[in-house]
């Protein structure tokens, strides 16, 4: 299970950078340790410090899919996969979260990983 935790993780900040073309980093959330919180998090308290988690990674998720949506509007299929994503954050948990990473992951995998 660890191994499958430290993996999403990566997917997500690889996902971020690569819609921001930034840097590992906290600017627009492109950090692995922030889902890896959220895992953290998940064990120890089922509340409000994991509904926080949740809702920021949420957000990241969010606003990145939102542009990378924008940039390859051209790409209907991506877009239609992207959007799938995108409905997993109206109402997120980590479980909505981790399939939202895994399929906006091998929709960007498809088209290498270059955004526009």
């Amino acid at each position: 299970m660890e191994k499958v935790m430290i993996e999403r993780a990566v997917f997500y900040e690889d996902l971020i950078k690569t819609v921001y073309r930034c840097e590992r980093g906290h600017r627009h959330g492109a950090d692995a340790d922030i889902y890896r919180k959220m895992y953290f998090v998940e064990k120890r308290d089922k509340g409000y410090n994991l509904g926080v988690i949740v809702g920021i990674i949420s957000a990241h998720l969010s606003h990145a899919l939102g542009k990378a949506i924008l940039i390859n509007k051209e790409n209907i299929d991506f877009v239609s996969k992207i959007e799938g994503c995108i409905r997993y954050l109206n109402e997120p948990t980590v479980e909505k979260l981790d399939k939202c990473v895994l399929e906006a992951w091998e929709a960007f995998n498809e088209i290498g990983f270059k955004i526009g």
